[in-house]
């Protein structure tokens, strides 16, 4: 794989590494729902991470469109796991019903976004521009990147809100907690 490897791309490697480990260290200690969920946000964001790393530092349009790849395993189910979280936090259950809806739009965007080249739903076009030894994807969004990013953001306001009607319903310790998590 051909790469150069630069500033912003080690930053990617070292943050991905340290999203891993505290993920690790979560789990071990912390066996309820809410931090389950949370650990797997840190594993899937360090997936993320890690992939744009290497889509910093890759040469060639090959090795960058498969990293882009290997980023959707990481970002396409946050969304639904920032709901999920808001909802575990609260104390509250999701019922298996609520999360297979949740999860059908991350899974429609994995899908389109790692089989991009047959039908260019997710991304109609992508280059690769250079600029200081980085080096940059330019994308055009299809019709799915629209659609997963409406949906990204939905779920960011709508797990924000939950969060924010647990913290009015808090005490002043826990309010804090919450708090920090928006």
């Amino acid at each position: 794989m051909e790469s150069i490897f630069s500033i912003y791309s080690i930053i990617c490697f070292i943050s991905g590494i340290l999203l891993i480990v505290l993920g690790v260290i979560i789990i071990r200690r912390l066996h309820d729902t809410s931090s389950r969920i949370f650990t797997l946000m840190l594993f899937l964001i360090s997936i993320y991470t890690l992939g744009y790393g290497f889509e910093l530092a890759s040469l060639n349009i090959e090795v960058m469109k498969t990293m882009l790849k290997v980023e959707y395993f990481g970002i396409s189910f946050l969304p639904a796991l920032w709901i999920m979280f808001a909802y575990s936090y609260r104390r509250k259950e999701i019922s298996t019903k609520i999360i297979f809806l949740l999860c059908i739009i991350p899974i429609i965007t994995l899908i389109l976004s790692v089989t991009n080249e047959y039908h260019s739903l997710y991304y109609t076009k992508l280059d690769l521009t250079k600029k200081n030894n980085l080096s940059i994807a330019v994308i055009e969004g299809g019709v799915w990147y629209y659609v997963h990013m409406l949906y990204f953001n939905m779920s960011m306001l709508v797990g924000n809100i939950i969060f924010f009607k647990t913290f009015k319903k808090s005490n002043n310790h826990n309010a804090i907690n919450r708090l920090s998590l928006m």
